[in-house]
């Protein structure tokens, strides 16, 4: 996985379950996320890894269209909870940790947190088109 980028996805399911192995298929390209086991992408522990992850500096994605590396963080973060259970998007603590990152994360939180007052407060700190996605009771 660190030498070939898309290495996880032709990986058993065994590798597919493995933290270590799908975290540095993750760092070193995030899309590998996809391709770890529903077990990891369930688990509140291994979400939250992601999350918090140090994010390889990209090499020039010009040609797909991502041009720098704050994108590369905001799909990074969005490609993750859109992988992530219904349960994890409804996980306050997930989504603190992913709005940190990207605060248009909020679209991916549940109703319920996106009228959390510090999630959103949180979000719309990293940037302020978060705002957006709060609930209207904000």
């Amino acid at each position: 996985v660190r030498m070939y980028e898309r290495a996880l996805k032709y990986a058993s399911d065994e590798m597919r379950n493995n933290r270590e192995v799908v975290l540095t298929a993750v760092h070193n390209y995030w899309y590998a996320l996809e391709y770890a086991s529903t077990d990891l992408r369930n688990d509140r522990e291994f979400v939250l890894a992601v999350l918090k992850s140090t994010l390889k500096k990209p090499r020039d994605y010009t040609s797909g269209g991502v041009r720098d590396f704050q994108t590369q963080v905001s799909l990074f973060v969005g490609w993750g909870l859109r992988k992530a259970s219904a349960e994890m998007r409804n996980d306050r603590e997930v989504i603190l940790a992913a709005v940190q990152r990207d605060g248009t994360a909020l679209k991916h939180a549940s109703m319920k947190i996106r009228s959390d007052r510090e999630v959103v407060l949180a979000a719309i700190q990293q940037n302020c088109v978060a705002l957006r996605y709060a609930s209207a009771e904000m």
